[in-house]
């Protein structure tokens, strides 16, 4: 499923090498969200959430996904779609 990657970018060595980067000048990332690569999804690397929010704008014959992240002040990260209204996909705590 496109929402539970585990591979692509996420698995990526160079993915990974970054983050062990940032976490070595910042500490531990509990979330990362990026998106624009069209395809959105919510995983764990090791104990980091990685999310793409996806993208709201059509390319190349590929509809736009209409999704989008929500991280509360509780440490909730939802996924949505907007289908008239938002829909949950999935949701995670960090």
């Amino acid at each position: 499923s496109k929402l539970r990657r585990k591979r692509g970018l996420v698995n990526n060595k160079y993915f990974t090498k970054w983050l062990r980067e940032v976490e070595s000048k910042l500490g531990k990332v509990d979330c990362i969200v990026f998106g624009h690569t069209h395809e959105p999804f919510m995983t764990k690397l090791d104990e980091t959430l990685v999310v793409n929010c996806g993208s709201w704008l059509t390319e190349e014959k590929r509809p736009a996904s209409k999704t989008f992240v929500l991280i509360s002040g509780n440490g909730k990260v939802k996924l949505f779609k907007w289908q008239d209204a938002p829909i949950l996909i999935r949701e995670e705590s960090i």
